[in-house]
């Protein structure tokens, strides 16, 4: 086509013929096409594109134009109509009606879930209505008189829509009623329709018979360790890689970087890392704890010398727990913190004193494969106090001298922030080992969810029916902190409803009570996904973050947000803001230009909040 368009000698003819050839490469798409979604946007498309085409040759015809153009592009547009009106016709809309979950509370009031589905291939069914089909009012009253779909239901999808009773007390005694009703509709051709009447027997159960749910995600929904090992889900891969790593390192330290989103569970990460590192015989495993929290940036000793003597204090402690559990006593003695910090040179009595433990050790069988770890948790505060001059860049070299000492290896954690504190110390951070710690992959994630409330425990029944395990795991992204947010609400909302089982309308009701009302979430259980950790001047601002966020949140309701859609002001340029929220998996790109929010609550949030 194009060695037909470069001949052409007139530019309106050239541009006609690519305008042809715009209207082919659509058809041929529409042919490859099989779902009905697809099928009906390329026929408006190819349609509207040859109204725009036959206009313009209208309006400024040529010979070429109207002999050899505008009879092609008249057949097509027919063409591509038959096709449309043929699709209505063959794909009309099947739903069906069933029940999400048989037996219910036997209370006065309650709210029975009835799932409408739509079968593959179908076109959206519009307007979906429920009717109950001959009302026995002797059972039950209908507390809502309409119970109808917001929006479309398409082709292979479900909704869950909720009919509120009011049960007499003949239900009530007999402990089971039927329903019957039928779904009313209309086609994309105007048409009403009904489904067949479906008829429903509800069971009812007694208060006596609910069993309280115990809710083991109250412990975590506010974040801090999981350090319940049955609640600990999808990072046992990770700990076994690290320890394997430290395992292999005999001749040279190991350092390695545990790094990710604030709330990812790294905390936790090292909590069980520690557990696991205990059992192996030969492993020291020195704890210093969150930095942050440890040092007193105020104090008049110097921020590398508390760090060390942390080090010393957990070393001390590990050498007499050694002793105590009957290893042999080794001629070590340490130093209080007065000497420590009294020193000449701290350092180099830090070096001496791991020095004199190598050459005691290599004497003594029972001590001498053994090697020490260091954890150190919120490593990423370090270039908070380097980046604000409390500590001196040379605090990198200093510790980059004492793993080449190999003395001893070390697991690092720290926040978004850490790529950067790289990138500003290449040298340093040269051959250390990086771990990123990411959402759960869907599996790990479907457990966390599932297991912990299981009827009869872990191998038990599962609470959750239709779409309701999906729909929690959309909204979190695979998120361990989000999702014991969520479920933490939903078994109070169970234990409440005195409902033993739920549905994706249940995790609805729920999700809404955590974007708005009184219980809603605040805006710090998101700063996870706002920020990076980053205190330096050029950090990017949580202003701009939340403008930027909040803009592809409302544009991505029903799909992706094209870039050109984000045109709030920000401090710093959209395209920077955009790959650090990527890099952080804050968000997603597709197809180059288009982005949306992975954690759909936030994105929820977001529009309805700020």
């Amino acid at each position: 086509m194009k060695s037909v368009i470069d001949l052409m000698f007139f530019d309106l003819d050239r541009q006609r013929i690519q305008s042809l050839q715009s209207i082919l490469e659509n058809a041929l798409e529409l042919c490859r096409q099989n779902s009905f979604e697809e099928q009906e946007r390329l026929c408006i498309l190819i349609d509207r594109l040859c109204q725009d085409t036959q206009k313009e040759i209208g309006e400024n015809a040529t010979r070429l134009s109207i002999e050899s153009i505008y009879p092609v592009v008249q057949v097509i547009q027919q063409e591509v109509k038959d096709r449309l009106a043929d699709l209505y016709e063959t794909s009309k809309p099947q739903p069906s009606l069933r029940l999400a979950v048989e037996s219910y509370p036997n209370n006065k009031e309650i709210e029975i879930q009835i799932v409408v589905t739509n079968k593959m291939g179908c076109s959206p069914a519009e307007s979906i209505e429920l009717v109950i089909f001959e009302q026995d009012e002797q059972l039950f009253t209908l507390n809502q008189p309409d119970i109808k779909l917001d929006g479309s239901l398409r082709g292979d999808d479900q909704r869950i829509l909720k009919i509120p009773l009011t049960l007499k007390d003949i239900a009530l005694q007999s402990q089971t009623f039927s329903l019957s009703l039928y779904a009313q509709y209309r086609t994309r051709l105007e048409e009403v329709e009904n489904t067949p009447v479906a008829n429903f027997s509800i069971r009812l159960y007694s208060e006596e018979d609910f069993e309280e749910i115990n809710n083991p995600y109250a412990d975590y929904a506010e974040g801090g360790i999981v350090g319940n090992p049955n609640m600990f889900y999808g990072r046992e891969e990770l700990i076994k890689n690290i320890s394997m790593s430290i395992k292999e390192s005999r001749l040279q330290s190991k350092c390695i970087i545990v790094f990710g989103q604030k709330r990812a569970g790294k905390s936790s990460i090292l909590y069980h890392l520690k557990n696991f590192l205990l059992e192996k015989k030969d492993i020291i495993v020195l704890d210093i704890g969150n930095i942050g929290s440890l040092l007193d940036v105020h104090s008049h000793i110097n921020l590398l010398y508390q760090i060390l003597w942390n080090i010393v204090s957990k070393f001390k402690d590990a050498v007499e727990d050694r002793v105590d559990d009957g290893y042999s006593p080794i001629s070590l003695s340490f130093p209080s913190l007065q000497e420590f910090t009294g020193h000449p040179s701290p350092l180099l009595f830090f070096k001496e004193l791991f020095d004199r433990y190598k050459r005691i050790t290599l004497k003594q069988p029972d001590w001498r494969n053994n090697r020490i770890v260091v954890l150190m948790d919120e490593f990423s505060y370090i270039y908070s106090f380097i980046i604000s001059g409390q500590l001196p860049e040379t605090f990198m070299k200093n510790w980059k001298a004492l793993l080449q000492e190999n003395y001893f290896n070390a697991v690092l954690a720290g926040q978004d922030v850490m790529p950067k504190f790289k990138q500003h110390f290449p040298n340093e951070f040269g051959t250390t080992q990086d771990e990123r710690v990411s959402y759960l992959k869907y599996e790990e994630a479907v457990r966390l969810i599932d297991e912990p409330i299981r009827i009869g425990g872990k191998e038990g029944e599962t609470r959750y029916r239709e779409k309701a395990i999906d729909l929690i795991v959309e909204l979190t992204a695979g998120s361990p902190f989000y999702i014991q947010i969520i479920c933490n609400r939903l078994v109070e909302y169970m234990n409440q409803k005195h409902a033993r089982l739920v549905t994706e309308a249940d995790v609805e009701q729920v999700k809404n009570d955590l974007i708005r009302g009184v219980n809603a979430l605040s805006l710090d259980k998101f700063d996870n996904l706002i920020n990076s950790g980053d205190t330096s001047e050029d950090a990017i601002s949580d202003e701009d973050a939340i403008k930027v966020l909040k803009t592809i949140a409302i544009n991505s309701l029903t799909g992706p947000c094209n870039q050109n859609c984000i045109g709030c002001k920000t401090s710093l340029p959209v395209n920077q803001i955009l790959n650090d929220l990527v890099n952080r998996e804050v968000i997603e790109r597709e197809r180059e230009q288009y982005y949306k929010i992975r954690v759909g609550l936030f994105k929820e949030w977001l529009v309805t909040n700020l």
